[in-house]
């Protein structure tokens, strides 16, 4: 049956992220879960409560107790659209542009609006967001799929903005070329590298630091599930 935490890794596992991904999506500080799993000690009742908020797929029940199925058997209340957003300040209303992706090679074409916005998403109780766009490809997934509407915020400092571990839409340079990806950000063991992760390691490359022109993180995606509206 396992302990609590043993169920806690069972859903990041199942959701294809990270400890430290659940620990920002629940806002808990880097470490309250990943020490609690390594020491083997117990975590506030207020990170418990946070899990079952924000991840509304999987059951209390089997959550706190390991009896019963681990996802839950309805829909969340959601109706079919998952929002999951990275702590930050709060916003209360706007309205968020979202660019077509498809044929842009660098960050800047969408943020200084060189590209048209194709529409725009009015979402309350988010950080400050510069703008949205279509995944394509599943290279990300399970966390971000084909589809799936990602809302961006930009890093304005390089070298002091990236936090390793978050999504991140980077443009960088290589021989020349110009690239664009949606990755995972980490450290990569080299002081002048860092690596750009899919939703698994298949999917990784090292890059160097100076070759990064742009980045933004991923603050919120959303996801559509066929089907959940009738």
């Amino acid at each position: 049956m396992g302990s609590l935490l043993d169920r806690i890794e069972q859903i990041a596992q199942k959701e294809g992220v990270k400890i430290t991904v659940l620990e920002r999506v629940i806002g808990a500080s880097k470490g309250v879960l990943s020490r609690a799993i390594n020491n083997k000690t117990d975590i506030q009742a207020k990170w418990i409560q946070s899990i079952v908020e924000n991840y509304p797929l999987y059951s209390s029940r089997w959550l706190l107790t390991g009896c019963g199925e681990m996802l839950r058997d309805e829909r969340p209340a959601d109706e079919g659209i998952i929002v999951r957003h990275q702590p930050g300040m709060v916003v209360q209303n706007q309205d968020i542009p979202v660019f077509e992706m498809q044929g842009i090679s660098t960050l800047s074409a969408i943020i200084n609006k060189e590209q048209k916005p194709r529409s725009y998403l009015s979402l309350p109780h988010l950080p400050k967001c510069d703008g949205a766009i279509m995944m394509h490809g599943d290279r990300m997934s399970p966390e971000l799929k084909s589809g799936d509407l990602v809302i961006f915020r930009r890093v304005k400092d390089l070298r002091q903005g990236i936090v390793f571990g978050n999504i991140y839409i980077v443009t960088f340079e290589i021989d020349g070329v110009e690239h664009i990806m949606v990755r995972y950000v980490e450290e990569s063991g080299e002081a002048d590298t860092v690596r750009l992760v899919g939703g698994n390691d298949k999917y990784a490359m090292e890059v160097p630091k100076d070759a990064i022109k742009e980045a933004a993180i991923i603050a919120a995606s959303i996801r559509y599930r066929v089907g959940a509206m009738q």
